[in-house]
């Protein structure tokens, strides 16, 4: 294994969706490729509060990339990643979009807010792992 695979595979992923099924594949998935450091949130509030957004700390400065629903209740996955890329800190951090929707408007509105990529649920495994490397 190259040292840059095995740098990529001790990256924190934060996984933000509110379906408890979607977070139980996808961490399966991606622990089954290597990548153990799998943090679950259920909504974006409890994800501002792992990155440390509702405190002035750096709870979060250790997440390297985040994987976010778009549709959840309450803050929208697009919403949500407005105000992490407002913070300085996670202005690098990568977020890909997950989401079952086909509209472009809305990928376009999540690119806008700072997503730097998208994955299509059902979720695909090689698309999964493809994106997170």
């Amino acid at each position: 294994m190259s040292d840059q695979t095995e740098k990529d595979r001790n990256r924190d992923i934060l996984l933000v969706d509110d379906a408890e099924e979607i977070r139980l594949l996808v961490t399966r998935q991606l622990r089954k490729a290597g990548y153990a450091k799998v943090v679950e949130a259920s909504s974006a509030v409890e994800a501002f509060s792992i990155l440390g957004l509702d405190r002035d700390d750096k709870a979060g400065a250790g997440i390297d990339l985040i994987i976010m629903d778009i549709v959840m209740p309450e803050i929208d996955g697009i919403a949500a990643c407005h105000r992490i890329k407002e913070h300085d800190r996670f202005e690098d951090v990568p977020i890909i979009m997950i989401t079952a929707l086909a509209d472009k408007g809305i990928l376009q509105l999540a690119f806008a807010a700072g997503a730097t990529d998208y994955i299509t649920k059902p979720v695909d495994r090689l698309e999964l792992i493809a994106r997170v490397r």
